[in-house]
């Protein structure tokens, strides 16, 4: 996974480390607290030919068919008619597809303020989402 760094550019996401700065919506986000756990299944999310590969659990912010938004949405209830935010702006999940990986790795990244950043497979495209917002 790829993500926009401020100072490094664009950067494997477990080259993060605390301190650095996430692009997202609104600019740029403080990473926190950044850590790499085990994970052995993912979803792929597919939009616009750009892919990010998340957990079942990873949350996600978008919109309905319709636009209406919608605050959390799992990976594993996305569907092809939803909506989820990129660098673009909103647009519809072109495919989702499970993934299997035997001793994959995970990236957990929190943000303060805003919790959201950008990152992808081939460039940080898809808006993402921390576990939870930090101190709740």
């Amino acid at each position: 996974m790829l993500v926009e760094e401020k100072t490094k550019g664009i950067i494997p996401a477990c080259a993060v480390v605390v301190g650095d700065y996430l692009r997202n919506r609104e600019g740029w986000t403080k990473v926190i607290f950044s850590q790499i756990r085990d994970q052995d299944v993912f979803v792929r999310v597919t939009i616009n030919g750009h892919s990010v590969e998340v957990t079942p659990t990873h949350p996600f912010i978008g919109m309905d068919e319709n636009c209406n938004p919608i605050p959390v949405l799992y990976a594993s209830n996305l569907s092809i008619m939803h909506q989820l935010y990129t660098v673009e702006g909103a647009d519809f999940i072109q495919a989702l597809q499970i993934v299997k990986a035997l001793e994959g790795k995970k990236m957990v990244l929190h943000c303060e303020t805003d919790y959201t950043f950008f990152s992808g497979e081939d460039t940080p495209f898809i808006l993402t989402h921390n576990t939870v917002p930090v101190g709740t």
